[in-house]
């Protein structure tokens, strides 16, 4: 079909998130109905854990009009977003496009998502257009960095990016991101450099970013040892049994940036069956070695991978750990 590539590195640059293929990479929803495999290459993928579909148009010459009623029905047939991918995209078009709600990505150059509260073109980053549910994973990152490891306070946006690995643009939107939920202020030093001050510290901080906090994990499954790459560090419950009292397992937890090569390579090997001598392995949504500790998960995104857990003992554990953590 179509190469993703682009797709998945312009998004990972912007947002710090990209995009993989569903299990049923073949699209049978779209198989299902035939009409609109004569409007569209269609491409299931989850992006930023959102079930999408790209329409790659395979008419470049329909009118705009009804490129838009096209797109209209492909959201309504297939129950899901739906994002337009163009190869370029005049001002006119891509007004109209805003005008009607029409996502669209125009690799490199410029998107409009607002299921995902945000617009990017070339020149101009604009405010969300919808309110802030959750935070991406590069702006969670940035804020358990900031906890844990390094004071982020008054550093220029192009250190911000050396030291959380993402391109200024990524960090320009984490700023933007995190200010919009009046969580720091943006400064300007000079003609150029920007930097950002938190409006909390501590466990304050932490207290009102939690709500839009989610789990690091993309996808986690079983497999054998020898899968498990170098960069890998120890997750879940090795890592409770680490910062915490809670009993020491006999089964091993890695985890490992979704993004890497390795991570890439493991997610279509993993399998949701614990069996007799397998591994659990988790691929994150940001990298867990900028904020590993000892070879473990770092213990807020630790505490992060068990929000859905009603275990007790675990949550009390957990509630120990963070009064030692936070301060």
């Amino acid at each position: 079909m179509k190469n993703l590539g682009n797709i998945d590195k312009y998004l990972n640059a912007i947002f710090g998130i990209g995009l993989s293929l569903c299990a049923n990479a073949s699209s049978p929803s779209s198989m299902e109905m035939p009409g609109l495999k004569y409007m569209f290459w269609i491409e299931d993928v989850d992006i930023a854990d959102r079930a999408s579909a790209l329409l790659f148009p395979k008419d470049r010459d329909v009118k705009l009009a009804l490129l838009i009623k096209r797109v209209r029905l492909a959201m309504q047939m297939l129950n899901k977003d739906c994002i337009l991918i163009l190869d370029e995209l005049d001002a006119t078009t891509r007004r109209q496009l805003i005008k009607d709600g029409i996502p669209f990505i125009v690799p490199q150059k410029q998107l409009y998502l607002p299921q995902l509260g945000a617009y990017l073109s070339e020149r101009n980053l604009s405010k969300a257009r919808t309110q802030i549910e959750k935070l991406t994973p590069a702006a969670q990152l940035s804020i358990l960095y900031h906890l844990q490891k390094e004071s982020l306070e008054g550093k220029p946006f192009s250190v911000l990016s050396k030291l959380l690995d993402y391109p200024i643009k990524t960090i320009s939107v984490i700023a933007g991101c995190l200010k919009q939920l009046g969580l720091c202020t943006v400064i300007s030093e000079g003609c150029r450099e920007k930097n950002i001050r938190f409006e909390y510290t501590g466990r304050e901080l932490w207290e009102k970013a939690f709500p839009y906090m989610v789990s690091p994990i993309q996808q986690a499954g079983y497999a054998e040892a020898d899968l498990v790459p170098g960069e890998a560090v120890k997750s879940y419950d090795d890592a409770l049994s680490h910062y915490t009292d809670m009993g020491y397992t006999e089964q091993r937890c890695y985890a490992l940036s979704r993004r890497s090569e390795q991570g890439k390579e493991l997610a279509g090997r993993l399998t949701p069956t614990n069996y007799p001598g397998s591994v659990r392995i988790e691929l994150w949504k940001y990298n867990p070695r900028l904020l590993a500790v000892d070879g473990c998960v770092d213990p807020l995104s630790m505490a992060l991978c068990y929000l859905e857990n009603d275990d007790e003992r675990i949550a009390g554990q957990i509630n120990n750990l963070m009064k030692r953590v936070l301060v």
